[in-house]
């Protein structure tokens, strides 16, 4: 297990940090461009180099023509890589007939202060973004306060209307049951005349 992890660190530090700038013709449609950075991440992963950041600067105009072309789409990565492995992939970049030119520098490694340095300026990105956000959201407040009193004013009238119908409701099945009572009532009136008409018959016989 220790030789493993001497081995591993052993490899990490014989990393070098490389940048990388490439041209790919802005003839190209936008799917063919994205398929040949996706080529280019592809190859540096496949000699073992770890990405570490993508820089897109669109299209750019040449300062002279290049293959009777002067317009170019510029596209860059930062990755680390052994340094016996570059020479594999910027062959790769030569042979290429979709990248019109390229350029590979070494770079030296950041400082402590760099890092620190970089790390700020990232947290004052990020502050900036979260101003720019909370401004917006306080832009849109009033703009969400009228949907949301447009919309009380909508439900209460709709509220009512179940309201009464739910009266309307409990009022007409009070009124069937009072007609049924009353229906039952009669009928058990005229039972009783016809019972007494027919006491009245059979007496009047007798």
């Amino acid at each position: 297990m220790p030789e493993e992890k001497d081995t591993q660190l052993e490899f990490e530090q014989d990393m070098q940090r490389y940048d990388l700038l490439y041209i790919i013709p802005a003839t190209f449609e936008e799917e063919k461009i994205n398929s040949i950075k996706q080529e280019v991440r592809s190859r540096i992963k496949d000699v073992g180099g770890v990405i570490i950041s993508e820089v897109e600067m669109g299209r750019r105009k040449f300062a002279y023509p290049i293959n009777k072309q002067t317009v170019g789409y510029y596209d860059g990565f930062e990755f680390d890589l052994a340094p016996n492995q570059i020479n594999i992939f910027e062959k790769f970049l030569k042979l290429s007939d979709e990248v019109v030119r390229h350029l590979i520098v070494k770079l030296d490694p950041l400082t402590d202060e760099e890092i620190a340095f970089h790390a700020e300026i990232e947290k004052k990105i990020e502050a900036r973004k979260k101003k720019k956000l909370q401004a917006e959201l306080a832009e849109d407040a009033p703009e969400i306060k009228s949907v949301k009193k447009t919309f009380k004013k909508e439900i209460k009238p709709a509220e009512k209307v179940i309201e009464k119908s739910v009266e309307v409701e409990e009022v007409d099945e009070a009124k069937v049951a009072k007609e049924k009572k009353k229906e039952a009532s009669k009928a058990t009136l005229e039972d009783l005349d016809k019972k007494l008409d027919e006491l009245l018959d059979e007496d009047v016989e007798i």
